[in-house]
């Protein structure tokens, strides 16, 4: 099986060029190229795009941008697309988890551009069964930036936020003697943190489905959490 990555230098990406399955040949592209075998590919150009699946000719692009392009190409060759997103594409204002068939209504440009995405890959491959959009909420890793790591960082400084997942970073961090002591943690709400791209207040999402095609047990966090620390450099 040929494989096509875009994003390849990201933390997703990282990730998933670390557990490549035997059988699958992995072309890992990235915006500039550069080291680490990465072929460059720039997703705001859409003929570059749709003549990367013409000359790979993938069996599956793992995508998180341009998905228009490499779905009309993805017609013309018969490959199939796997589109990651987000759960920018809801507004946060139920107070349950959202379910994949639910309505979007993205409140920023952010969730906006995601949105564009979705609507691109059902529009061209939905119909084929060939398009998979995949959404996620938080993407945490070992490598690059992201929240564990910042709350490591504030933890080693004496400072941190975002309660749930900061205090167990300093816990999890403690048992596994990568900090002396944690920092304290106070609460705060979301009103109290203003940023300048609107984010939906509640966006967790329903996993179910994921979890029965994928043959996947629910896990705690916690012990994902646990795992990720683990797994620093």
């Amino acid at each position: 099986m040929r494989v096509l990555l875009t994003g390849a230098a990201g933390k997703l990406g990282q990730a998933l060029r670390q557990q490549v399955p035997e059988g699958v040949e992995l072309i890992a592209t990235s915006r500039n190229g550069g080291g680490d075998g990465l072929l460059p590919l720039d997703l705001a150009d859409a003929e570059a795009c749709r003549a990367a699946v013409r000359s790979h000719r993938p069996d599956w692009v793992l995508n998180g941008g341009a998905p228009r392009a490499f779905a009309e190409a993805l017609m013309e060759t018969g490959g199939h697309l796997l589109q990651v997103s987000t759960d920018f594409v809801f507004n946060g204002q139920q107070g349950t988890p959202y379910r994949p068939e639910q309505s979007r209504d993205p409140l920023g440009a952010y969730g906006r551009t995601k949105a564009t995405g979705e609507e691109a890959v059902e529009q061209q491959l939905a119909g084929s069964g060939r398009g998979v959009i995949l959404r996620t909420s938080w993407v945490m890793g070992p490598v690059g930036k992201n929240f564990a790591l910042t709350m490591l960082r504030l933890h080693r400084e004496r400072a941190a936020s975002w309660f749930d997942v900061a205090v167990a970073v300093g816990e999890l961090a403690q048992e596994l003697e990568l900090l002396e002591q944690s920092a304290v943690v106070k609460p705060l709400t979301t009103a109290d943190y203003p940023t300048p791209a609107q984010r939906p207040s509640y966006s967790l999402l329903d996993c179910s489905g994921s979890r029965r095609a994928l043959g996947l047990p629910p896990t705690p966090w916690r012990q994902v959490m646990r795992q990720l620390l683990q797994a620093l450099p």
